[in-house]
């Protein structure tokens, strides 16, 4: 086949960071085991990308709502992850946590969507 040349565009999509699956308290000490207070501020999760788990993934939570970063947790070989925050005022707490990850072929950063978590933290027990 022989005929003029033709333009052709593309566009390169990177695909989608996993996803935070689940959140919960290692420890409701509340008056119930599921009303979302405690006085451990650790909390534990599962990521996964396509029903799949994810291993050696960071996860970043932002305390206080400013889009940055105050700490990190890196899930196990079963997308599972434990979070201790540290430095909290008790009252009502609410994190934001998202996973992201280098795309080298877009150079840049892909994030997925921010999941928020809300529990109370009481003050520590006293000894």
């Amino acid at each position: 086949l022989i005929g003029p040349w033709a333009s052709l565009s593309m566009q390169l999509i990177a695909p989608p960071a996993p996803k935070i699956e689940s959140l919960a308290l290692v420890s409701d000490t509340g008056t119930s085991s599921t009303d979302k207070v405690t006085d451990n501020p650790t909390i534990v999760g599962t990521i996964k990308l396509e029903d799949r788990p994810v291993s050696d993934y960071l996860v970043y939570v932002d305390h206080n709502g400013d889009g940055t970063t105050e700490g990190t947790a890196i899930t196990d070989q079963f997308g599972n992850f434990i979070y201790r925050p540290r430095n909290l005022t008790p009252g009502p707490i609410k994190l934001k946590l998202l996973t992201a990850y280098w795309d080298s072929n877009l150079n840049s950063t892909v994030y997925a969507s921010p999941v928020e978590f809300e529990y109370t933290l009481l003050p520590p027990p006293l000894p």
